[in-house]
């Protein structure tokens, strides 16, 4: 049996947040994960000024990454362009994450 090669209206020519958008429905239909402040950690907000840094400060970035934000209620809520978003996502999650590492102290037996 021959392999149907995809059109190009398919989810398989789109980046993968758009394509994940596609099989389950519109981007704002899906939940959206929110990267949120808590005590003792760091903020949001500074979060974003090093994240939104790294993209301005790299032009192959600069010319890909849209960085319109949603706001709701005054507050951050996410990336308005999906691809963005994902990144900024795992960004926040990268920065929390080596936060923690760099509070563990070895085990000096």
């Amino acid at each position: 049996m021959p392999i149907k090669q995809p059109d190009d209206n398919t989810s398989a020519n789109l980046p993968p947040s758009r394509a994940l958008a596609s099989a389950h429905g519109s981007a704002s239909a899906r939940k959206k994960l929110n990267i949120k402040d808590r005590a003792g950690v760091i903020t949001v907000a500074e979060m974003r000024r090093y994240f939104e840094r790294v993209v301005t400060d790299t032009s192959w970035l600069k010319e890909r990454t849209p960085l319109g934000i949603m706001e709701i209620n005054g507050q951050f809520s996410h990336y308005m362009d999906a691809d963005t978003d994902t990144l900024w996502i795992g960004f926040a999650l990268g920065m929390r994450c080596a936060e923690r590492f760099g509070t563990v102290t070895p085990n000096s037996d």
